[in-house]
């Protein structure tokens, strides 16, 4: 349906309210209703009846008094943390995390497991589910909303199918939500990791509902989630921001994708640990620490180790080349980057902003934030959590199941 053709009725407005009124709670923390109000433009009146609404249906407890507005003493609210609990899935090319969180966003129980480059997508998939469903088991009484996955790309949204996952074959012929709702009944939300790690900016973070963001996420792969005005842009397929598969070498080394010259296989930490094991070999005072971890040598960069500025100098240009493209592209207001490439911290914004300083339009340049993202270990499985929310909150009282609560 064209939402240009559709309309607002009763229920919508009261559904879009309850969720704009949680969303405003899960930022603050602790609020009180005169805050809400303000921030909304809803009256007091309509505030006091929303809150008192999700108070009945335990979404939402009162903490006691706080300093409000004016200075004056308010109660206040915050989000119930003992009735409702949601998953997060982090899925990449060497291993998934699985992670169970409260109502407001922390992390209850968490697991790790590895994922063999042989392992077939069936038996990975099993061992989410599995786990899952062992901790809904722990406890029955609580309400358990849905399970976020995040997924490398090139993922397609219809069919729910990952096109190509770089060196681990199989995972274009998986149905991953069929094969994860098996036993039991929860609703399952897919999405890009770049897109997850831009709603965890959303949410966890300081990116506010209306900017314009590119969210870039620089590990084995590459790839960046578009934010127009908050609401993530997904293309046709739902392929939008596979910017890894960027050529920026018509004639250079084929990729996995059937494309030549792609950005990954330039700037992605597989690319830089090559090269720095190369010059590590090289270099007698370097020789030992050739097989360094990714994690290592991108510390060794943030402390100002020479042979490793020198190997991610050479990465990250590549990525600000590929930055270019993209702020030409779609010019937006704020580069976030993130993933294990983030670890190298403020030496990796001063050569992206050198590249893009020197290619784009000043008045374009000026105008822009590069950083880092606010989360540099978790911050895609916290978004997997966020994607939860996000799907939940377009209908509340259905999720939240007010009906089996009257």
């Amino acid at each position: 349906m064209d939402f240009r053709n559709t309309g607002s009725n009763i229920v919508t407005v009261r559904e879009n309210n309850l969720s704009l009124v949680i969303r405003l709670i899960h930022k603050a923390k602790i609020c009180s209703r005169a805050d809400i109000a303000a921030e909304t433009g809803l009256q007091q009146a309509t505030i006091t009846n929303i809150v008192n609404e999700l108070i009945e249906h335990g979404l939402v407890i009162q903490t006691g008094n706080i300093k409000g507005r004016m200075n004056r003493r308010s109660i206040g609210i915050a989000l119930n943390t003992e009735r409702y609990r949601m998953f997060g899935v982090y899925l990449n090319r060497e291993n998934v995390t699985i992670a169970m969180f409260d109502l407001a966003g922390s992390i209850l129980e968490r697991y790790d497991y590895p994922v063999e480059r042989d392992m077939k997508p069936s038996i990975t998939l099993d061992v989410i589910r599995q786990k899952i469903i062992q901790m809904c088991e722990k406890d029955k009484e609580l309400v358990y909303l849905g399970i976020g996955i995040s997924l490398p790309g090139p993922f397609l949204l219809e069919g729910g199918k990952i096109a190509l996952m770089s060196g681990v074959p199989g995972w274009d012929e998986i149905d991953i939500s069929a094969k994860l709702s098996e036993g039991h009944d929860l609703p399952i939300f897919l999405e890009h990791d770049a897109n997850c790690g831009a709603l965890a900016e959303i949410w966890y973070g300081d990116v506010g509902r209306q900017e314009n963001v590119v969210y870039i996420t620089v590990d084995i792969g590459v790839g960046a989630g578009f934010l127009i005005q908050g609401e993530i842009y997904h293309g046709d397929l739902g392929t939008a921001g596979e910017i890894g598969h960027m050529s920026i070498d018509y004639a250079g080394p084929l990729c996995e994708c059937g494309n030549r010259g792609c950005l990954e296989l330039y700037c992605s930490t597989k690319a830089l640990r090559q090269e720095y094991k190369q010059k590590a070999f090289l270099n007698p005072a370097y020789a030992t620490r050739a097989n360094a971890s990714i994690e290592q040598i991108l510390k060794d960069v943030a402390n100002g180790d020479s042979l490793a500025r020198e190997v991610f100098a050479k990465t990250a240009t590549f990525l600000g080349l590929g930055m270019v493209n993209v702020v030409n592209t779609f010019n937006p207001g704020k580069i976030v980057i993130s993933d294990r490439i983030a670890l190298a911290g403020d030496y990796l914004i001063q050569i992206l902003g050198k590249v893009l300083r020197g290619r784009v339009l000043p008045e374009v340049y000026e105008k822009l934030e590069i950083r880092v993202g606010a989360f540099i270990a978790d911050n895609i499985l916290f978004g997997a959590s966020a994607l939860v929310l996000e799907h939940v909150l377009k209908s509340p009282t259905k999720y939240f199941r007010w009906d089996e609560q009257e």
